[in-house]
């Protein structure tokens, strides 16, 4: 199971940065409008893996159609930052007209995330004790803004997760409905709502913002210093755009693995630790062999650790 899982992630990986470099460097070179070539790497993108989804885990028809949804909405993001460079070019270039156009965007991908979850998915309203569960942890753990909860379906996201800044939501997996117990949902819940409660999904945009102003006045000062123009679409200098992009990715996953372990740690609080342990178990088993571009989250095993650990420290 183990090395099925590998090949899975490494066929699907392998694929989607070809794919991926394939595109930029056809940007780079022909300099066509990036909202069309944005669109064709799009479809491309979603068609091929879906196919290659479902030959790997020899799905049947229905399950591919599924499959197909599921890549549509999980790159649709992408085809956001195309969008976004092709309204940008025609703007003024200069930092902070650059800086606001990436604000615009993250907003509208942050508050389009639940929308679209829902239209993709059948999303739909939970069963009432889930309901009860729910409004349970945000009373106990006094969060009065007007979060709800959605039940949504996918092949490829066994998990919870939050959404939206207008409209906040915390998306369950329909499938975790009958994987965990009501302690081990209520776990799970407690942990999103720790997301929400701790304003995280406007820290993540922060942290993006962050980022993108120090990359670009870096790389463009960088590439000026060793007498290259960033316009050139050189071999060094999309190099040295890569590493750099690689290592301020790097420090954005750090970020966010620690906003992971504080909210697990916050639901520990709230909820037996056990339950919370046992949940995380049951969602990396389901995972397994699901494409995650990003490493988001720390290993299973340093989650329980931590976990574990402040247990003893409040016990002790």
């Amino acid at each position: 199971m183990e090395n099925s899982s590998l090949l899975y992630n490494l066929v699907i990986y392998s694929l989607a940065a070809i794919l991926m470099a394939l595109f930029v460097l056809i940007e780079i070179r022909y300099k066509f409008n990036p909202a069309v070539t944005g669109l064709i790497f799009f479809i491309a993108v979603t068609l091929l893996l879906s196919l290659v989804d479902s030959a790997l885990r020899k799905r049947s028809r229905s399950e591919a159609l599924k499959s197909f949804k599921d890549f549509t909405f999980s790159y649709f993001e992408f085809y956001l930052i195309f969008i976004f460079a092709a309204v940008s070019s025609y703007l003024p270039h200069n930092f902070f007209t650059d800086l606001s156009a990436m604000f615009v965007l993250l907003f509208v991908i942050v508050n389009l995330f639940p929308l679209m979850l829902d239209a993709s998915s059948g999303g739909k309203d939970p069963p009432q004790y889930l309901r009860r569960i729910f409004e349970d942890m945000k009373a106990k753990m006094d969060i009065k803004g007007n979060v709800r909860l959605r039940i949504f379906e996918s092949s490829l996201m066994k998990t919870a997760l939050l959404g939206g800044l207008i409209r906040p939501t915390v998306f369950i997996n329909e499938d975790l409905l009958s994987m965990l117990s009501e302690d081990e949902l209520r776990s799970v819940i407690a942990h999103e709502l720790a997301h929400y409660k701790g304003g995280d999904l406007i820290r993540y945009m922060g942290y993006t913002l962050l980022i993108y102003a120090v990359l670009t006045p870096l790389f463009k000062f960088i590439v000026s210093s060793a007498g290259l123009s960033p316009q050139s679409g050189s071999v060094t200098v999309l190099l040295l755009f890569i590493i750099l992009f690689l290592g301020t990715l790097s420090a954005f996953l750090i970020l966010i693995r620690r906003k992971e372990v504080r909210a697990d740690l916050i639901a520990a609080t709230y909820t037996n630790p056990e339950d919370l342990i046992n949940a995380l178990i049951k969602l990396y088993k389901a995972s397994e062999g699901a494409p995650s571009f990003l490493p988001t989250h720390p290993s299973l095993e340093k989650r329980i650790e931590f976990i574990k650990r402040a247990n003893r420290d409040v016990g002790g």
